[in-house]
């Protein structure tokens, strides 16, 4: 082979792999996002179905016992908590005992973050019991009783309303 051929092949080999890389890395650049994409969606889906189990075993616990739990504030009419323990202080009342309402303890929202709650039976403007994640965020946009009367939460925040 003569130099010339040596150096044109080189060059060749050199192009290939340029574009070779360009393609990987422009690929990588599509299929990278729509990981997060679906990732995130499925944190959502699990931090919605969380709640959903949450709020129905608040509703079952009130169809049993003709009241909410009483939380940490001990009234089965006005109780909450939000931050570090968050919802699994209903644990007591709705994941112990001969027959729990939940197949597993309240525990962390899928970004590891405690489950919010607000349990006020007696105002008509807004749902009784308000269970929610803070979101991919970690930050509580929903402890606002004016989005609740609206039944919605804030930023990205995710759960649910129960009114009986």
């Amino acid at each position: 082979m003569t130099a010339a051929k040596t150096r044109r092949r080189r060059w060749t080999v050199s192009v290939e792999q340029v574009v070779v890389t360009t393609t990987l890395l422009m690929l990588a650049a599509i299929v990278i996002p729509l990981a997060d994409d679906v990732a995130m969606a499925r944190r959502v889906n699990l931090a919605k179905k969380q709640t959903d189990d949450i709020l129905r075993s608040i509703a079952t616990f009130r169809d049993r016992n003709g009241t909410y739990p009483p939380g940490p504030q001990n009234s089965p009419r006005y109780n909450y908590c939000r931050g570090r323990e968050g919802a699994a202080v209903l644990n007591p009342w709705l994941a112990a005992g001969d027959t729990p309402l939940l197949a597993r303890p309240i525990e962390r929202d899928p970004w590891g973050h405690p489950y919010s709650y607000h349990i006020f039976e007696g105002d008509d403007d807004s749902p009784d019991v308000v269970v929610y994640s803070w979101g991919p965020n970690g930050i509580d946009e929903s402890w606002d009783v004016d989005l609740w009367k609206s039944e919605q939460l804030g930023g990205d925040d995710v759960g649910g309303f129960y009114e009986p």
